[in-house]
């Protein structure tokens, strides 16, 4: 019950991939419209190795791909006239734990790189090679058709379905010699589906394919590089949403992605930062992200501290990478003559070859709402030190004064990234005496006396 996979992908680095405990079952049940085919997968453990090699020794970096578990079915039903073959599937994923460093690093790097290269080489030639025969195969049942009509009453199938996917958490960590970065996060959900159900109220067009990104707690802290400090944060509680207390700096944001506009239904509204359910002409091809939440603490040595860690690794991956310059420039040449022994680039029309990449935004409508912005800057010196057993908690419950920027809403949309418009309400600068980063309400100027405050109500 064991699969693996192995590759060399440069005389110094080897990728081996392995599946561990993997089920599949199929069944299928009878219902008085059409048969229904249910399954059940399970991957219980996945595992990675990246061997790098040199004249004298060999390191081995070893991560593990969390648990996958799916359920479904598949069914085939006649829908106004058409036949349909619907999917619907549930994806779980388990917690991704992993801790990462400079060598990790840049073997994930290199091999990414590396298959990517000749991926997108390979798929731009069967793309070619696919277009030219479609396009020989159309006209010679054009001319065929031409000469002797046929009348065909059956219609191609139409797949639709519905796959929602879920992962339980984020654990990453990177280390550097005086920081210690952590990214964390709580249930990711997305969904992606092109079968809107006809019973709900969306602005999507038939067979509009729509999909949806959301998380919770979703974290990037930067803290002491201490064997205190990372022992703590690996042993934290899953359900805690990010290690707060005395980070140098974090962030703290709750958010969702979407490519359909909610519409506002407020009668006689006049913003222009949102779109209107009395206009009529809901955007298509919208991007909507919505943050319901954004925390941010930056202890003011947290700026020195992230970019110590920044030139430690830019400096070590610089180094790995010039030692396999060499190798990726041979390999990358040998592609390259594959390539062209499976299809001459000199045939491919000009026009193809000279095609330029079209943004993934142009020609888009995008909408952000932001609600609950907080920035803070403690001022207290004893924010900058590492925790320790000394640091009594009455002192955390009592506070430390800060400068807190907050703005409670933002809005702002773009339509071709050419012509905008933005809103802010109720945005605020100023000292408080008493800031604990623990609660969420101290990010809000409104939970604050309102001394030594700059307030604009909107902008």
């Amino acid at each position: 019950n064991e699969f693996a996979v192995q590759a060399d992908l440069l005389p110094s680095l080897s990728f081996e991939y392995s599946i561990l405990d993997f089920f599949i079952m199929v069944n299928e049940t009878h219902h008085k419209t059409a048969p229904v085919h249910m399954y059940a997968f399970q991957l219980s453990k996945q595992v990675v190795h990246l061997i790098t090699k040199d004249k004298h020794s060999s390191n081995s970096s070893t991560f593990s791909i969390p648990g996958i578990r799916s359920t479904g079915s598949i069914k085939n039903e006649v829908v106004k006239g058409v036949s349909q073959m619907k999917l619907r599937s549930m994806i779980s994923i388990d917690l991704i734990a992993m801790s990462l460093d400079a060598s990790l690093i840049d073997s994930l790097l290199t091999a990414q790189s590396l298959v990517g290269n000749e991926v997108s080489e390979l798929v731009e030639v069967l793309s070619y090679s696919k277009k030219k025969s479609t396009t020989t195969a159309t006209a010679t049942a054009a001319a065929a058709e031409a000469k002797e009509p046929v009348v065909s009453s059956s219609t191609s199938r139409v797949f639709k379905y519905s796959i929602d996917i879920s992962l339980d958490g984020l654990q990453v960590s990177a280390s550097s010699p005086s920081a210690l970065g952590m990214f964390r996060s709580n249930l990711l959900e997305a969904s992606i589906s092109n079968d809107d159900d006809p019973q709900e109220t969306t602005t999507a067009a038939a067979d509009q394919l729509s999909w949806k990104l959301q998380a919770r707690n979703f974290s990037l802290s930067l803290d002491h590089n201490t064997v205190q400090d990372i022992d703590q944060a690996l042993t934290n509680n899953k359900e805690d949403a990010v290690y707060q207390r005395n980070c140098l700096a974090y962030i703290l944001v709750d958010f969702s992605v979407q490519n359909c506009m909610p519409t506002c239904t407020t009668a006689n509204c006049q913003k222009d930062t949102h779109a209107h359910a009395c206009d009529g002409n809901t955007p298509t091809g919208a991007i909507f992200i919505d943050f319901s939440r954004i925390q941010t603490v930056m202890q003011p040595i947290a700026l020195g501290k992230l970019a110590e860690m920044y030139i430690y690794y830019d400096a070590e991956l610089g180094k790995k990478k010039m030692m396999k310059k060499a190798e990726i420039d041979q390999l990358s040449a040998n592609t390259k003559r594959i390539v062209q022994s499976i299809s001459s680039k000199n045939e491919w029309p000009k026009a193809l070859l000279q095609e330029e990449p079209q943004s993934l935004l142009e020609n888009k409508t995008i909408c952000l709402h932001v609600r609950r912005l907080g920035v803070a800057i403690p001022l207290n010196s004893q924010s900058d030190l590492p925790s320790s057993s000394s640091y009594s908690s009455s002192e955390h419950t009592r506070g430390v004064s800060a400068l807190l920027l907050s703005v409670v809403s933002i809005e702002f949309i773009t339509k071709n990234i050419e012509k905008g418009a933005l809103q802010l309400d109720n945005l605020a600068v100023q000292f408080v005496k008493r800031f604990d980063q623990n609660k969420a309400d101290h990010f809000i100027a409104e939970n604050h006396p309102r001394m030594n405050q700059v307030s604009l109500p909107s902008i």
